[in-house]
């Protein structure tokens, strides 16, 4: 087993890539504080999965749509276990945004060099709210009918743009069979995982590249010191004449 291994490992230097993922320096050593990111894309490959498994037996119609749950639910194997769990880590997953979101405010994660990433992060946290809401809707009982009703009414709200969003989100002026079809299948099912996982990989490796959200504070103060203006005094070398750098 352990040649097969090193033989992978020659072709494809995977150990260097798993331990680029998964191990980090942290200063002062690990803390439970600094766990959310990694929960958070724990929970998020979790979605991902138990809802491919979900989407296979899910028939997104009003007239099929509650019979398909309840057939997840009662009748197929391990499927209400499958169920719970993407139901439960999605309600796991939105109290992790509010803690990780947290921790970057407080860390300081948000300032340079970490713009960008931070955007990307913005924009995965109202991509995965999204996921959210329209997973309401999946069931097609009372619960979700009414909660889709007061989010989609709430859109509505919005100025000059508000009331066409609402009627492109539920296919019509009212919830009907179009709503159910719009949320569940092209919004989703096939447009919403796309953007999270563009989003994800980017964000995830410069996470990586940047380091600890630990080491803002001293990463945006060093970043910010080639800005100042350097005293330059000429010292001999062996070679000629160098200069040496005394920062002020």
């Amino acid at each position: 087993m352990d040649r097969l291994l090193n033989w992978v490992d020659r072709r494809t230097g995977y150990r260097r890539i798993i331990e680029y993922a998964l191990y980090e320096n942290i200063p002062g050593g690990a803390r439970w504080r600094y766990i959310w990111g990694s929960t958070l894309v724990f929970c998020l490959s979790v979605q991902f999965i138990t809802g491919l498994f979900l989407w296979m037996s899910y028939s997104p119609s009003s007239q099929t749509a509650w019979e398909s749950v309840y057939y997840i639910q009662n009748e197929m194997t391990c499927g209400w276990l499958l169920r719970g769990i993407h139901h439960f880590t999605a309600s796991v997953m939105n109290v992790l945004l509010v803690l990780h979101l947290m921790q970057v405010v407080i860390d300081g994660a948000y300032k340079a060099p970490r713009e960008i990433n931070f955007w990307f992060g913005l924009g995965l946290l109202l991509l995965v709210l999204a996921l959210s809401l329209t997973g309401y809707l999946l069931p097609w009982d009372q619960k979700g009918y009414w909660a889709t009703k007061v989010a989609t009414n709430i859109m509505a709200i919005a100025p000059v743009v508000g009331p066409a969003l609402q009627r492109l989100v539920i296919g019509g002026a009212d919830t009907r069979n179009a709503s159910r079809t719009n949320i569940s299948g092209p919004t989703r099912c096939s447009t919403m995982p796309s953007p999270v996982s563009r989003c994800w990989w980017p964000f995830c490796s410069w996470s990586c590249a940047l380091g600890s959200s630990t080491l803002a504070k001293t990463s945006a103060l060093n970043w910010r010191l080639p800005l100042i203006r350097p005293k330059l005094t000429p010292r001999r070398g062996r070679n000629g004449i160098s200069c040496s750098c005394m920062s002020f």
